[in-house]
């Protein structure tokens, strides 16, 4: 017989299996090319459609008469189509309509001049698809973050080798028009560009890294930076921070209350020399090493003194014990931070030497004084009267005897003495009594402030309009505000009240602001704002600004902003 030749069934899928890959791969580009040009068509489309709505503004010009830096325009699809400028649209990548609600949004650039266009294909559900709106821009939104080594009560710390100066990063956004140009920072002269920026037009995006030095910061009220930044309708959006930066370390002094027994050297060690007795009645006498503390910027955080051959500990009054240390000069040392995170340490190098038996040292002198206990001291601010008492010890031929002082103390200081003979103890008295007191205004802009006006509905009429400021000679800062006569309410914004204690220093969480209005037409004051009713104007808004110290001293009205409100074309001036 013949043997039959034929495909195996191996072959067979194998022949199967590429054909199959083939049409897979005839098919994915196929698809592909038909996207693209699904795509490109669409892209052609959304450019007939803006041709389309400059048309309709071209013949509608009024719309465009009415474009300013602070509003745009919307110009729906339903309208377009509605008037016979597109005809019906069908998206060819979803083969469907387009909803008549999606718009065309036009605003002005205000450093160019032109008009932008631009198509939303967004919108789905509007209740009227046929539609022409005026609309007021949002400002743009800016957030700031720092960076660096944060202490307590939000305090910075200075530079150092292992620590960065604070860096302040910007971020400014706007994702409908994007932000136009750099984000900018204020100066003396005005606003300049900050010199790092990173932009992103995905989102509308820029960010800046302010590298300004706030390592020699000296005002410990805070440095007050401002930026400012611009979007593509020419609306600024101004957001200002106080940064705290500490640059100086605490300060520190040990010394020591006891018996002296002079000063001498070794190398290069200045020894302070102190005897210690015996007992007289169980009552031990022995020096005592005490710290002396203070800082002039964020305040003391933390206290320790570390006792030779111990660890730290977090109190400041420790007995000297002669154990071990006889004869010996040992170093006892303090150490102590602030809040925004600086040390600083202190001590001396102590001898401690038993002298002659109690009674002999008596006979010889008949009369060896020393610092006791001490009562009534506190590191606590207090704006009363502060008393402490202070106990003297003696040792006399009668043995050991004591006797008290009290010091009352009603005027502001923060370290005093008591003494008693030619002994003298020194104490924290903390005091304060003096108010805190107004140093400056500060303008975003020197010599404006801003008004920004709604009306009834919350719609803005007057956005951010600069309003000038003069300073009187009485030291008053005084301004003009014209507003629209409608009814609604309006903000004066733009600057911030600087006050200065002296002492305590201010406390930051106790500002207090009131404002009033005072209607000239009715010759009263008015618990609302001036445009609670149309016949209020015009009338004058004052602030009232108080702040209290660290001791509880509340300063007097700083409230130097006096801005008279009226209505344009109305009033006097406007």
């Amino acid at each position: 017989m013949k043997n039959k030749k034929g495909f195996t069934l191996i072959e067979l899928i194998v022949t199967f299996s590429l054909m199959l890959s083939i049409l897979v791969m005839a098919i994915i580009s196929f698809i592909s090319i038909s996207n693209k040009k699904k795509q490109e068509s669409y892209e052609s489309i959304k450019k007939q459609i803006i041709v389309a709505a400059q048309e309709y503004l071209d013949n509608n010009s009024y719309y465009k008469e009415s474009l300013t830096d602070s509003n745009f325009i919307k110009v729906s699809l339903g309208t377009l189509a509605n008037e016979d400028y597109l005809n019906v649209v069908t998206n060819p990548v979803t083969g469907k309509r387009l909803d008549y609600c999606n718009y065309v949004r036009v605003n002005k650039d205000k450093r160019k001049g032109e008009l932008n266009y631009e198509f939303f294909d967004d919108e789905k559900d509007c209740s009227n698809n046929s539609y022409v709106e005026v609309t007021e821009t949002s400002a743009p939104t800016i957030k700031i973050s720092i960076s660096g080594k944060i202490g307590n009560d939000n305090w910075y710390i200075y530079n150092t080798d292992s620590t960065p100066n604070p860096v302040i990063t910007v971020k400014a956004y706007d994702k409908r028009l994007g932000i136009s140009g750099d984000i900018q920072l204020k100066t003396d002269s005005g606003y300049a560009a900050l010199e790092t920026n990173m932009s992103s037009d995905k989102e509308g995006e820029v960010f800046a890294i302010d590298k300004s030095s706030y390592s020699k910061t000296t005002d410990y009220s805070g440095k007050t930076t401002c930026y400012k930044a611009v979007n593509g309708a020419g609306v600024s959006t101004t957001r200002c921070i106080n940064l705290r930066v500490d640059i100086d370390k605490p300060n520190c002094e040990a010394y020591v209350i006891g018996i002296s027994n002079g000063i001498t050297t070794e190398g290069d060690k200045t020894i302070y020399n102190y005897k210690q007795f015996g007992t007289i009645d169980l009552i031990s006498l022995k020096p005592i090493v005490k710290l002396s503390y203070s800082d002039n910027g964020s305040g003391v955080n933390n206290v320790k003194i570390k006792e030779p051959g111990l660890s730290y500990k977090t109190y400041n009054l420790l007995g000297y014990s002669q154990s071990n240390t006889q004869g010996k000069p040992v170093y006892w040392s303090g150490s102590l931070n602030d809040k925004a995170g600086n040390t600083n340490t202190c001590g001396k190098y102590i001898s401690v030497s038993e002298e002659k038996t109690l009674v002999e040292e008596i006979i010889e002198n008949t009369n060896i004084k020393y610092c006791g206990e001490t009562n009534g001291e506190s590191k606590t601010w207090t704006n009363g009267n502060r008393t402490i008492t202070q106990e003297f010890k003696s040792l006399s031929i009668n043995g050991l005897t004591s006797n008290e002082k009290s010091e009352t103390y009603t005027k502001t200081t923060k370290t005093a003495t008591i003494k008693d003979g030619n002994t003298s103890c020194p104490v924290n008295v903390y005091v304060d009594k003096e108010k805190p007191y107004f140093t400056e205004i500060k303008f975003e802009k020197e010599g404006y402030v801003y008004l920004t006006q709604w009306d009834s509905k919350g719609n803005v009429v007057i956005n951010n309009e600069e309003i000038k400021i003069k300073k009187d000679s009485d030291g008053k800062y005084t301004g003009l505000a014209c507003v629209k006569n409608l009814v609604g309410k309006f903000n004066i914004t733009g600057y911030s009240v600087y006050a200065r204690d002296d002492h305590s220093g201010i406390n930051n969480n106790s500002w207090e602001k009131h404002r009033t209005y005072y209607s000239l037409n009715k010759n009263t004051w008015i618990g609302a704002q001036c445009l609670r009713t149309q016949k209020d104007n015009p009338c004058m808004m004052y602030d009232h600004i108080y702040v209290s110290d660290n001791a509880g001293n509340r300063s007097d009205d700083m409230g130097m902003l006096e801005i008279k409100v009226g209505y344009i074309g109305v009033d006097v001036g406007c």
